[in-house]
């Protein structure tokens, strides 16, 4: 059982709730965000509702969005909090811009998938101002990630659908025990034939 001295301060918690919630409407649902993080569902639900988040979902948060704690902080949080060290970040690359605009526009996506994708266009889109880089990217989140998954989604629905009218079907076609299938006895006497 967490305390709040197990907690992180504040203006980490706030962060890691802004990129988790964020991680919950990419993956569509809490138990997904969780099972990408490698946490509970019940983890996400209380650093959602309540900011609670420990060093242990903190360290799996920053690993799974490959960041460190200050770019967490410029990111999702209050950059005024963000660690001393390193000078303000630079100005990013055209490439770098469109990763970032896309892991934030394309649901579904990891930055990690669109990184990769951004990779295999290095030699393509060098030079090539951010809108290009942009397009480019979202085109290829698109058909690679975002159509496959809801066309997977889509299967999981028609299997759904189906077991479910199936299981209907079995219900209707299973015969009634035979004590209701008899009629109840109405108290009526039989004539007597004499």
């Amino acid at each position: 059982m967490s305390t709040d001295r197990d907690l992180l301060p504040l203006h980490e918690r706030q962060a890691a709730r802004a990129a988790i919630e964020q991680l919950v409407q990419r993956h569509g649902s809490q138990a997904a965000a969780g099972e990408k993080l490698g946490v509970s569902q019940n983890a996400v639900n209380k650093a959602l509702l309540y900011t609670k988040v420990g060093p242990s979902v903190m360290r799996l948060l920053l690993t799974y969005l490959e960041m460190d704690l200050a770019e967490l902080l410029r990111r999702y949080g209050d950059p005024a909090h963000a660690p001393a060290g390193p000078p303000p970040p630079r100005m990013m690359t055209p490439k770098e811009e469109a990763i970032v605009t896309a892991a934030r526009f394309a649901p579904g996506a990891s930055e990690k998938e669109i990184r990769e994708i951004a990779g295999e266009y290095d030699g393509l889109l060098q030079s090539a101002p951010p809108i290009e880089w942009l397009e480019t990217l979202l085109r290829e989140v698109q058909r690679r990630i975002l159509i496959p998954q809801r066309q997977q989604r889509g299967v999981t629905r028609r299997k759904r659908s189906e077991q479910r009218t199936l299981r209907k079907l079995h219900d209707a076609a299973r015969p009634e025990p035979a004590a209701r299938a008899a009629p109840a006895a109405t108290g009526a006497k039989r004539p007597s034939a004499r």
